[in-house]
């Protein structure tokens, strides 16, 4: 059992279990530990701070599940490289939560009903701030097949059980999974507080490397996708070493409205290739008013190119990325291009 592992594990069986009887979560923990004594180390804020032994694993750990439905503290961002160095996404957060009474208060959201509502209009779907993936996946299947495609591959079904899109989005992540999904279909997100309510577009609420124009005292209360008009077609893709449950590496969606044989509108957003996720507009602005048609997208490595500047490290380099999303989009054009609709990997 390696330590990602142990320690997903540890909180899978102890997501609802008070720190007063963590005893399956330790026990699993302990587990882990026995196979790998040097796996118990986490990556702390800029430094790196060794949990050598059961005992203060155990601390980090028993203080997690007790914010299980608040946060998922480990990301698979990487198995343990040669300094067996597991990374904790909220870095700050595990080095708080080694302090005593470093968080007096936690609220949790899981319970308010308004949060975890789906509703279906005629022209749009909106999914509240607090419904899983697993609870949108229906939904998801139903008018975006390939969106729900993409979901399945997030995480386990553990995670799916409790993690939400709104979470994934909040993140502002330049890899976050959803969002370029969110970008491609125009969607917006509805923003709460005591002040009331706004509403942004997903594109302009990513403001930035995992920032996003969240206010203090605010919450994603929904997110409104719209619904496919007549000649309009989406699509996602993702890139990545593994095919289930990895990081990845170029994530892409597309929504394309055909009229008359010529593209109205092509709206393709990419995550993986810049600091945030966002659209590559000299490829939109390139193919608009054009036959959808290979020829005219010749030219859309360079076309990337003018959009993004991708960064290289262990996932991919940077010509790799731009190449890997000149080829999804060559990709979606041939699938929209069928005599009958067909994914490439279903041939």
């Amino acid at each position: 059992m390696d330590a990602y592992a142990s320690v997903c594990y540890g909180l899978e069986v102890g997501e609802h279990a008070p720190t007063t009887r963590p005893a399956p979560l330790i026990e699993t923990l302990r587990a882990g530990l026995a196979a790998d004594p040097v796996v118990a180390k986490a990556w702390l804020v800029e430094g790196k701070v060794p949990l050598d032994t059961t005992e203060q694993a155990q601390a980090v750990t028993l203080r997690v599940d007790a914010l299980i439905l608040i946060v998922d503290p480990f990301d698979a961002d990487r198995q343990p490289d040669d300094e067996d160095v597991v990374r904790a996404r909220h870095r700050q957060m595990l080095a708080d939560l080694i302090e005593p009474n470093a968080l007096p208060v936690v609220i949790s959201l899981e319970a308010v009903d308004e949060l975890r509502r789906i509703t279906t209009r005629p022209d749009a779907i909106e999914i509240g701030g607090g419904v899983t993936y697993t609870d949108a996946l229906p939904h998801l299947d139903r008018h975006f097949p390939s969106f729900g495609a993409l979901v399945r591959r997030i995480g386990s079904r553990q995670i799916r059980n409790l993690g939400t899109i709104a979470g994934n989005l909040a993140t502002a992540s330049p890899i976050g999974d959803t969002i370029p999904c969110l970008i491609a279909l125009d969607a917006t997100v509805t923003l709460a507080s005591r002040a009331g309510k706004r509403v942004l577009p997903v594109e302009s609420f990513i403001t930035g490397y995992r920032k996003s124009a969240l206010a203090a005292g605010e919450v994603i209360a929904a997110i409104c996708i719209p619904l496919l008009a007549a000649g309009q077609d989406f699509a996602a893709y993702k890139v990545c070493k593994r095919f289930d449950q990895d990081i990845s590496t170029v994530v892409a969606a597309f929504r394309l409205e055909r009229r008359g044989g010529k593209v109205a509108e092509l709206r393709a957003a990419y995550g993986g290739l810049a600091a945030r996720a966002m659209r590559a507009g000299s490829v939109e602005g390139a193919v608009k008013g054009r036959p959808w048609a290979p020829a005219w997208l010749a030219d859309s490595d360079a076309l990337l190119a003018r959009d993004f500047t991708p960064i290289a490290d262990h996932r991919g380099g940077a010509t790799y990325r731009l190449r890997a999303a000149a080829g999804l989009l060559r990709r979606f054009q041939l699938e929209t291009s069928l005599a009958e609709p067909m994914r490439v990997d279903a041939l």
